[in-house]
């Protein structure tokens, strides 16, 4: 899995977020957020690149949540998702959100994403990395 970053014009050329800077992948089968400012991780799967999914019908599309963790940053980033296998090349997959402003402050401490990934994978061993 790897993540990118653009700023969203521009005129606004936001500070960028390496990312060397990302400390953990987590790896579950969903992610809801509560309204209490809480989110809840559905069937959690393990940190990259530990990670094994079972697959039972490669017929049928497996989804997945990420939740990255960063370094604290600021500043407002459009931050996009792609999945990949281990040699680079990129798996087509449904990713959201897609062009979504994050909005980071140094006093929210961490910096997190979470994208949702929904794919049709081959047969042979697909690892999961960050």
């Amino acid at each position: 899995m790897a993540s990118r970053k653009r700023t969203p014009n521009k005129e606004d050329r936001g500070p960028t977020m390496d990312p060397a800077e990302l400390k953990h992948v987590l790896i579950c089968e969903d992610i809801r957020f509560e309204r209490r400012n809480l989110s809840s991780l559905m069937e959690v799967y393990g940190f990259t690149p530990h990670v094994v999914i079972k697959i039972a019908n490669f017929k049928m599309p497996v989804a997945f949540s990420a939740l990255f963790a960063g370094e604290p940053a600021e500043g407002k980033y459009v931050v996009e998702a792609e999945f990949r296998n281990p040699d680079g090349t990129r798996i087509e997959a449904e990713v959201v959100p897609k062009g979504f402003e994050f909005v980071f402050s140094p006093e929210m401490g961490d910096s997190y994403l979470a994208f949702r990934f929904r794919a049709l994978l081959a047969q042979t061993s697909t690892r999961l990395h960050s």
